[in-house]
């Protein structure tokens, strides 16, 4: 059987409308129609204009709700900035998150997981002073050795960054030639350069000359690696989590 139904509204004096249905006053309900079979019989969802439940085996049809109320508290308007600032952020990035994150449990789910771990972990603040932690961003996350002792620094009125990190000698070979995988952020343009570079794990240095169009600026320091082989159980190249290596400036 199918109930057709609709609610009634009464105005306060704030003139603010109070929806009181069936189920929290039973004597302001309006019964539309009744269905007993047919092809509308016990559907649900948003067909057109209508809504369809059913409710302890008894099924119901509502007009549908075009207006929403937007909470306006300050937790959800800090939630909704955060939000709003990862998402504005992973338009530059998302290509690398993904790579980054092709090792992880779900690697297929890297959207979900690499914006989840931003605004948990690089989201800072509250309403209307929301900002990001760059330090705090993971470009990566696998099952790879974290790379050590990552940093980097800037020769004087030059794009030339040196870049140094630490290889532990106890290491297995297959870690030892990890790749390198090199990530400069502009936090300001929102400018990011991604690079593979030619030295691996065991070399423990590298300079790299910054190109042009990242411009000028506070620029972020990131590096992960990732195995030359894939994993015979996985099927996938070991990824290491990102490290954060600092700052520099160019002027």
């Amino acid at each position: 059987m199918l109930i057709i139904w609709r609610t009634r509204v009464i105005s306060s004096k704030k003139k603010r409308a109070v929806v009181i249905n069936r189920f929290l006053n039973p004597k302001n309900k309006l019964i539309m129609g009744k269905i007993e079979s047919g092809i509308l019989g016990g559907f649900q969802g948003k067909v057109g204009t209508v809504v369809g439940t059913v409710r302890n085996g008894k099924a119901f049809m509502r007009l549908y709700r075009r207006t929403i109320r937007v909470s306006k508290s300050i937790p959800a308007l800090t939630v909704r900035s955060k939000f709003s600032m990862v998402g504005d952020l992973m338009k530059s990035i998302s290509g690398l998150l993904r790579a980054g994150y092709s090792d992880s449990e779900s690697p297929w789910f890297w959207y979900a997981q690499s914006k989840g771990a931003i605004i948990k972990n690089a989201t800072e603040g509250t309403y209307p002073s929301v900002s990001i932690n760059f330090a705090k961003i993971a470009f990566s996350n696998g099952t790879g050795t974290i790379m050590d002792g990552f940093s980097g620094t800037v020769t004087p009125n030059t794009r030339e960054v040196t870049l140094n990190w630490e290889c532990d000698d106890h290491y297995d070979d297959i870690t030892q030639n990890d790749k390198v995988i090199f990530i400069a952020l502009n936090s300001q343009t929102k400018k990011v350069w991604r690079h593979e570079l030619t030295e691996t794990r065991s070399a423990q240095t590298s300079i790299q000359m910054l190109p042009e169009y990242l411009g000028t600026g506070i620029i972020h320091l990131y590096a992960y690696t990732c195995s030359p082989t894939k994993d015979t159980i996985t099927g996938r190249h070991r990824i290491s989590p990102s490290v954060f290596g600092g700052t520099v400036t160019l002027n």
